[in-house]
């Protein structure tokens, strides 16, 4: 036979002489990559200085109510910020952020985004209501320095307003949005019902995103892998009791249109938001780990 070298899953590779009397398996040895990781089951009575706050609407900061991070009250009109005191490099870099999330006790919205921006600007929240304080409204800016905005919306409208490429409303559902500046970009990219297809109660999730004041919670993974020059592969994962279930497949954000250079350093908020309706948002177990920090 002809000497042949034959590409096996992993990159390994294994290579046939001419007559097949000599067989070498060449193993990939390249080490899997360590993350150090960063926990807050929020087990005190107040926040750790891990944590700045902020607000752009409302009268409420984000605190710890009964061992949870409380990102809204149920309330209407409200904008918030939690910013984690940690550098995350942009470039080669694999970050993953786990948390447990509830919504509840309201009458349905808006929701939370998990924002990266860029660290060179001051972290601010953005409009309140459906920009889910990540994107704009009419006269209020998004989020200061956005570069990514992972959105978990029960009132659906952070896929139909608060940016450009908008899709209209999607109720109980995820999408991401990418960078911006004041009342410009904050582009839709991608969502878990982005074709429009929802269950047959109108919702696009099945378990609902609200609702879950009770344990299990649903559990959220994100994955932003910028290892590969140029790319930030991001990904949405949720876990409601029976292991995690891919809610937005990875894609390219950095080769999106419209979006910003990656940042050479980012900095991670979670926002929380209320319109005209509202839900105590709150957030519990988070864990942030990276390959740089």
């Amino acid at each position: 036979i002809t000497a042949k070298n034959i590409s096996l899953n992993g990159g390994s590779s294994v290579r046939f002489d001419s007559n097949a009397s000599n067989i070498n398996v060449v193993p990939d040895c390249s080490p899997v990559p360590v993350l150090q990781c960063f926990n807050d089951n929020f087990s005190q009575s107040t926040l750790s200085n891990d944590w700045v706050v902020s607000k752009s609407s409302g009268g409420f900061t984000p605190s710890i109510q009964g061992g949870r991070l409380r990102l809204t009250e149920a309330k209407s009109d409200q904008s918030t910020a939690s910013t984690y005191q940690r550098l995350f490099p942009g470039k080669a870099n694999l970050v993953e952020i786990q948390f447990d999330h509830y919504a509840y006790g309201g009458n349905g919205a808006d929701g939370i985004a998990v924002v990266l921006s860029d660290a060179s600007i001051t972290p601010q929240p953005g409009a309140f209501g459906g920009p889910l304080g990540y994107g704009y409204k009419p006269g209020i800016n998004g989020f200061a320095g956005g570069w990514l905005g992972f959105g978990i919306d029960e009132f659906g409208n952070f896929s139909g307003e608060g940016g450009s490429s908008n899709v209209g409303q999607r109720r109980q559902s995820v999408a991401v949005r990418g960078s911006g500046v004041g009342t410009s970009g904050y582009n839709y990219l991608r969502g878990a019902c982005s074709n429009g297809t929802t269950n047959t109660n109108g919702s696009c999730l099945s378990p609902a995103v609200d609702g879950n004041n009770v344990s299990p919670a649903h559990r959220y993974k994100i994955t932003i892998d910028s290892q590969a020059a140029n790319q930030s592969i991001v990904k949405i994962e949720r876990n409601t009791g029976s292991g995690f279930v891919t809610l937005v497949p990875a894609f390219n954000a950095a080769a999106q249109n419209g979006q910003a250079a990656i940042p050479s350093d980012f900095l991670l908020s979670l926002t929380g938001s209320t319109g005209g309706s509202n839900n105590n948002h709150e957030i519990d177990n988070v864990q942030i780990c990276a390959l740089k920090s």
